[in-house]
């Protein structure tokens, strides 16, 4: 009994002793005004390949993240991709908010040229076979 209370004891100390090295970066992503989260929206740490996607209400979370500086980059259909750096210390919860900037641009004309007699006819065609 005592061997598994003392290795129990090891276990807890040594898990507790690596969560002090780590952090926590997460936050809320939403629109350029901020009246809109943003759900679905691709977060990428810098280092090691990592990604969280934003839940319903645009917030995401990456856990157990070493001591260290990173760039934390957001992506989202219709919006610019925004990049900011972080500073994670261990032991500590870094929110890191991103507010995305719009992706639209202006173009001056768009033009669509179509031929409907060719589509119609097509179709005929494979009515008739």
């Amino acid at each position: 009994m005592k061997k598994l209370l003392l290795l129990l004891s090891v276990f807890v100390l040594t898990v507790s002793a690596y969560a002090q090295k780590t952090g926590v970066i997460s936050g809320r992503i939403t629109d350029p005004d901020g009246n809109f989260s943003l759900p679905g929206a691709t977060v990428k740490l810098s280092e090691g390949n990592r990604y969280a996607v934003s839940n319903q209400t645009g917030d995401y979370e990456f856990l157990n993240i070493p001591a260290g500086t990173y760039q934390v980059e957001v992506s989202y259909i219709g919006y610019q991709a925004v990049t900011q750096p972080v500073v994670v210390e261990a032991g500590k919860n870094t929110v890191l908010n991103f507010s995305m900037g719009s992706g639209a641009e202006t173009i001056d004309e768009v033009v669509v040229v179509g031929d409907a007699l060719k589509g119609q006819a097509r179709a005929l065609n494979q009515q008739k076979n």
